[in-house]
This record gives C-alpha cells, structure tokens and sequence, in this order.
C-alpha cells in the first residue's frame, strides 16, 4: 500500500509538470500523429493558458497537422509579447506559417519584425526572399535570397523548415521564368 500511494503521488505530481505534456507532444509529432500532440497541448493550455512554451509547442503541433492559419495566429501573439532573440525566432515561426497558409503577404511583415531583431538573421532574409517571390518582386526576392545564401548556417537549416532546398530552389527558377517573360 505505501509503494502504490508513493507511486499515486509520484504520477499526479508528474502529470502537473507542464514537461510531460511537451515531452508527449513532441513523441507524437515524432511518431506522426500532430492531431493528438495538439489534444494534449490544448488540453494542458486549459490549465496553464499564459505558459508561452505550451503556446510555441502548440502553434508548431498545429502546423504539423495542417492548421498554418492558426499556427499562424499562436506566434504572431507569442510574438508581440516576446522580446530579443525569442520574438524574432517567433516571427520566423510566423512568417513559415504565413507562407504555409499562402499569404506571403504576411510572411514578409513577420520577416522584416524579425530582421528588425537581427539584421543578420539569414533565415528571416530566406522567408523575406521566397515572401516576395511569391508575390512577384523578382528583384527583391533575388537580392534577399543571394543575402540568405550567404549565412551558410541559416541558409541549411532555413531551407530545411521551409520544405528544403527544392522548394527554394523552385522560387528562385519561377523568379528567373518571370523575368525572362518580362524582358521579352
């Protein structure tokens, strides 16, 4: 009988730590399943509703499952309360989600809020370059994504989040399409 109550309080102390519920969040997206990562978490939120890792692990869990629109809307909040390093690593997250979601429009003021953090920061000039390719800036877009390719660091793991290399790769030839077209 004590092993079982010490084991009864071990549990719930445990199950009270907002960790567990990350930790399990985060096997789930690593086995696949991003719709039960996101019950877990909201789940948790109900209880903890200003835990702001709770609300970052959410918004990535509901990218993962297909929800950019409401990914989207977690970081742009975490974002505007965030502060330093985190807040343009949130716009970042923004700004991915953003070009998930098709609007390009709001990619590329998440990425400028990020490179107001860190002119430097190589990835935000990656979302600002393939943001104004989408829409139509060829110019633009060539500049920031040859600024981007210079952060070699940024330039992988940039590539890497926003579906690798083909995909930027593909920006940068319907760029090159586009101007060809224009200049005839």
């Amino acid at each position: 009988p004590l092993a079982e109550h010490a084991l009864a309080l071990a549990q719930r102390a445990w199950s009270d730590d907002p960790a567990v519920s990350r930790d399990r969040a985060a096997l789930h997206l690593a086995l696949g399943e991003p719709r039960e990562a996101v019950r877990l978490l909201r789940a948790e939120l109900v209880h903890r509703p200003d835990h702001r890792g709770l609300r970052d692990d959410l918004a990535g869990a509901l990218l993962a499952d297909g929800q950019p629109g409401a990914a989207y809307r977690e970081w742009s909040r975490l974002a505007s309360s965030g502060a330093g390093e985190d807040a343009g690593r949130l716009q970042r997250a923004a700004g991915r989600a953003a070009l998930a979601l098709g609007r390009p429009e709001l990619a590329r003021v998440a990425s400028r809020r990020a490179l107001a953090v860190d002119r430097g920061d190589g990835e935000a000039r990656l979302l600002l370059g393939l943001a104004l390719a989408a829409q139509g800036h060829g110019a633009a877009a060539r500049a920031e994504l040859a600024e981007a390719r210079s952060h070699a660091s940024y330039w992988s793991s940039g590539c890497a989040l926003l579906g690798g290399d083909l995909r930027v790769e593909r920006a940068l030839e319907s760029l090159e399409e586009r101007s060809e077209a224009g200049a005839r």
